[in-house]
């Protein structure tokens, strides 16, 4: 079901396989986890329902791994994802489970949304009307983002204690400080919790409530967290008082200390909250990259412990470093695309090219070296969190981007013009007339549904027809924020407030649109597609090239990663914060591909290096700035 023909499980995934007591795993890249984890949970549902009636629990940190799960699965789908079991990220656990039903005992009624979206939308209404909050603000603190970074760092998890947090420099006595409560006050009121208040509420309901850890534990029988490393300091805070060293939970959390990437403090990088149980369950060996990969992706591994081996059976390419001239980066991914061609890798079955690097936001303008240097067209993705804009535009614009980036994905359409719709709709403070809430884009289409199923309908064939001819580029994204603008106007809005007229005719978008062809992609001279991205966008993947381009996060890659790719491993630096950072960066980078690694390089950092470099297993090419040359070696 799992494996190609006349492929096994080996001996350390059948152990994690049979395993019925509580371990964690530690697997290296590309060892096939998540392949081994659905086995098991394909097992475990051929034993559903269990006798004491007990369910599965599966986390993950975002919601790619659950949806690789649903399309595997197959006809054990249906017993996986049924009552009692929960397949979701740990941020939709804590909301379901623990933040929502605490909120409704201590509000008295439902929460509208957990969202960093609507968070800082609803800050930015009372700040905007505020004025002697928005000229404090934008004098000491430089505005509502800050206002907002507040609350979301510094939501107060201490048990017992009330959802407020302490300002830098301004007394709680103050009468701009009262002003901050009350606004934060009424957010809290409204049903409106950041991310990071979903784990307060938790807290909270912890220490009201001892009889609910243990309910949580009743209905979960096994408890599976996947990419355990990225875990954070809050969330560990209120899975391990919930599940770990519970002798009636099996609890098994598997990972990679070399991969954590996505911690956001950096100066707590240099410890691993992850401490995994000893003796963990190793996958010491990779499904996905040859020996000659392995050699260069045991220099830049933070737990030297950790085994990198590799698949004896797959010829990876040697390692190449691309040096270029400072300020002829745009010759870097032409050059990796004649590389793809000389080795034949196109002429593989569904091959992946992409271009990575650290730092995606532009800084072009400070004179940082970003994606954009490389390929100036391109556009960091909107995030889900971003998706609760300022005007109907940016809606629209969303759901081109949309389409550029994922032409088969009708729903995300659907979900950006019915998001949009539903935006105007709160802005007219337009609620539910049973509940006196605003809508969400749910609870509008269950209402109409119930109560005038001529509207829903209609909105229903409207939401299609425009979403037709948008995905058909038959109009433009103005028409269809015209299209939305007109129909809130006919059935939901007699007469726009100023603030609801801002939003539906507004020219403004809250981001840079990208160009008119895809932007984050590459063509090469030979018609091959490079994707172009972050390295955090691409965890997880598989491909069969990778070029890891370096960029500037307080400086260079290349000043603090070529010593190590050098195979120095200099111990001083291995236990500098970003250091350790940027290693952990460039091990999940360099272990993507099967065929091919390549990482581009300003050449005159790698001046003194180059004997060792070759002797640790790169191939060093520098590229030539001579735009009439067809070789650009």
């Amino acid at each position: 079901i799992l494996l190609p023909a006349g492929c096994t499980f080996n001996d350390e995934r059948r152990k994690f396989i049979k395993c019925m007591e509580s371990r964690d795993v530690v697997a290296c890249p590309g060892s096939g986890k998540t392949t081994a984890l659905l086995a098991k949970l394909l097992i475990l549902a051929h034993h559903m329902p269990f006798t004491d009636s007990r369910g599965l629990c599966v986390l993950t940190h975002t919601n790619v791994a659950i949806d690789e799960i649903k399309r595997r699965a197959g006809g054990a789908a249906d017993a996986l994802f049924a009552h009692p079991n929960y397949f979701g990220t740990i941020q939709g656990f804590v909301n379901r489970f623990l933040a929502m039903p605490f909120y409704r005992i201590k509000y008295g009624r439902a929460v509208h949304a957990i969202d960093n979206g609507p968070f800082f939308a609803e800050i930015d209404k009372h700040y905007r009307h505020d004025y002697g909050l928005k000229a404090w603000m934008e004098h000491h603190h430089g505005g509502v983002g800050t206002l907002g970074g507040y609350w979301l760092k510094s939501t107060d998890l201490t048990v017992g204690k009330d959802l407020d947090s302490d300002i830098p420099g301004l007394g709680r006595g103050t009468a701009t400080y009262q002003s901050i409560e009350r606004i934060r006050q009424d957010i809290l009121d409204h049903g409106i919790l950041s991310y990071n208040d979903a784990y307060s509420l938790a807290l909270h309901y912890f220490a009201c409530f001892l009889g609910v850890s243990e309910a949580i534990r009743h209905r979960f029988r096994f408890v599976f967290i996947d990419e355990m490393q990225d875990t954070a300091d809050h969330q560990l805070r209120v899975l391990d008082p919930l599940f770990a060293g519970c002798d009636t939970v099996v609890l098994q959390r598997l990972g990679d200390p070399n991969q954590a990437i996505y911690r956001s403090d950096l100066k707590q990088e240099q410890e691993m909250l992850w401490s995994p149980t000893d003796p963990a369950l190793p996958f010491s060996d990779s499904l996905r990259y040859g020996a000659s990969i392995a050699k260069v992706l045991d220099t830049v591994r933070i737990d030297r412990s950790l085994t990198l081996e590799p698949n004896h059976s797959r010829e990876s390419q040697p390692p190449h470093m691309l040096l270029f001239e400072s300020g002829n980066e745009e010759a870097v991914l032409p050059a990796f695309g004649k590389l793809i061609s000389d080795h034949g890798l196109h002429e593989l079955e569904k091959p992946t090219f992409k271009a990575i690097g650290w730092l995606g936001k532009d800084k072009r303008d400070e004179d940082k070296v970003c994606l954009p240097c490389y390929h100036p067209e391109y556009q960091k993705a909107l995030s889900r969190s971003s998706r609760w804009f300022t005007t109907l535009l940016s809606y629209a614009q969303a759901m081109d981007m949309s389409l550029r980036n994922a032409p088969k994905n009708g729903a995300a359409l659907f979900d950006l013009a019915l998001g949009g719709l539903v935006r105007a709709l709160r802005l007219a403070d337009y609620r539910h007339p049973k509940t006196k809430r605003p809508f969400t884009t749910v609870t509008l289409m269950m209402h109409l549904r119930q109560t005038n199923a001529g509207l829903h309908a209609t909105l229903r064939r409207s939401l299609a027809k425009w979403l037709l001819a948008f995905r058909q580029r038959e109009v433009t994204v103005e028409q269809t924020r015209d299209a939305i603008a007109a129909f809130v106007r006919t059935h939901f809005v007699d007469d726009d407030t100023a603030e609801v007229a801002e939003f539906l005719d507004s020219d403004s978008i809250d981001f840079e649109p990208p160009g008119k062809e895809c932007a984050n992609t590459f063509v090469s001279d030979a018609g091959d597609v490079i994707e172009v991205g972050t390295v955090h966008s691409v965890k997880g993947e598989t491909h069969t090239a990778t070029l890891y381009l370096e960029t500037f996060n307080y400086t260079l890659d290349s000043k603090r990663l070529l010593p190590f790719c050098a195979g120095d491993y200099p111990a001083t630096d291995a236990k500098k914060t970003r250091h350790r950072a940027n290693l952990k960066v460039a091990h999940v980078a360099f272990s993507r591909p099967t065929h091919l690694l390549a990482f581009a390089c300003c050449k005159e950092h790698v001046a003194g290096h180059e004997e060792k470099l070759s002797n640790a297993g790169w191939v060093i090419r520098e590229i030539v700035n001579e735009e009439a040359n067809d070789d650009p070696f």
